[in-house]
């Protein structure tokens, strides 16, 4: 099989190149990639190959500046975007393809993240150059009502009544206006956890999720008596829906307000016709309280991965230096 390979940056051919890929997330879409560019994370690019005029692969990267280089090497958009391939191809056959095709175009390395669902193929494997980095949770939607209501602990049905008896009322809204709302909940709770800076997103970079005509993004929020007091960034394309950012104000974490978000929103996804309700995993991919949190949804748990390839040995080692051999990857953009 001849495979020819293509960079695209471009967004409106990006678009047209995503057609044969139905199973594409939202974290596919050259919008969410500009609103990551946006937010100072890299260059979109959409490494594309074909076999014979068939397209076998799509796959979004975002292109990166090497501090203190002049080299660059690619990266990944926040949450599960990774290469999306053609129903009857061999994934890793392909990959290795494109990891090749990639050693000939100037970077340094590939770290990008994988997709649990769709890179499922990739994910199963035993491989050098894929990272298993813990688990997520999703809802399989294929399964009927009762099978779902089931996954949800009875200790969780407990605390939803509990949630409801008190008052609490959910409201959605695709309204920038809500943005302040969300965001005062949100980094409150990042606060008290003790995330990482990367986890604060910027208020435009929220906007722009709502503004986007690529997905369909929205707030819920839990209200008691008017008042906000957990809020969720909640994501959806045909095949998925995704529970993406949330927080839960500190004088009701008791409550678990969040929990009345979830169990509605995993029925609606349903009634909707998705096939995922995506809950994700831990902070940093950790198997944390906050995944334990997730699992009285759903007991389906998926694995989350990367692709982590050195495509310029000489160079990444000079970049590396002594953090070569620290495990982490990139070394060179070790914390």
């Amino acid at each position: 099989m001849s495979v020819t390979f293509d960079i695209v940056g471009d967004p409106s051919s990006w678009s047209d190149l995503m057609h044969p890929f139905p199973q594409a997330d939202f974290h596919h879409s050259p919008e969410f990639h500009a609103i990551s560019q946006q937010n100072g994370e890299g260059e979109p690019v959409l490494l594309t190959a074909r076999a014979d005029g068939r397209p076998l692969m799509a796959w979004p990267m975002l292109a990166r500046d090497i501090p203190g280089s002049d080299a660059r090497d690619l990266g990944s958009v926040y949450g599960y975007p990774g290469p999306l391939f053609a129903a009857d191809v061999d994934q890793y056959g392909v990959l290795q393809h494109a990891l090749e095709y990639l050693k000939s175009t100037g970077f340094v390395s590939v770290s990008a993240r994988l997709h649990p669902i769709a890179n499922a193929p990739l994910l199963s494997q035993e491989r050098t150059d894929i990272r298993q980095i813990g688990q997520i949770v999703a809802a399989d939607l294929s399964r009927d009502v009762v099978e779902l209501k089931r996954e949800i602990r009875g200790a969780k049905n407990g605390t939803i009544k509990k949630i409801e008896k008190s008052g609490v009322s959910l409201r959605q809204s695709r309204d920038p206006a809500d943005t302040p709302i969300f965001q005062s909940i949100y980094r409150e709770t990042m606060d008290r956890i003790g995330a990482a800076p990367y986890y604060y997103f910027p208020d435009s970079y929220m906007d722009a999720l709502l503004a986007s005509e690529s997905f369909d993004a929205s707030y819920v929020f839990a209200e008691l008596d008017g008042q906000a007091i957990a809020a969720s960034s909640i994501i959806e394309t045909s095949h998925y829906r995704q529970y993406y950012l949330s927080g839960t104000a500190t004088d009701h974490t008791r409550l678990s307000p969040m929990s009345l978000i979830l169990r509605d929103q995993i029925f609606e996804a349903k009634e909707s016709g998705r096939k995922w309700f995506v809950l994700g995993g831990g902070l940093g991919g950790k198997e944390d309280s906050l995944t334990q949190f997730k699992l009285g949804f759903s007991k389906t748990t998926l694995p989350a991965g990367l692709i982590c390839k050195i495509l310029d040995p000489a160079v990444y080692t000079e970049l590396a230096g002594s953090a070569a051999t620290d495990g982490y990857f990139p070394a060179y953009r070790q914390p």
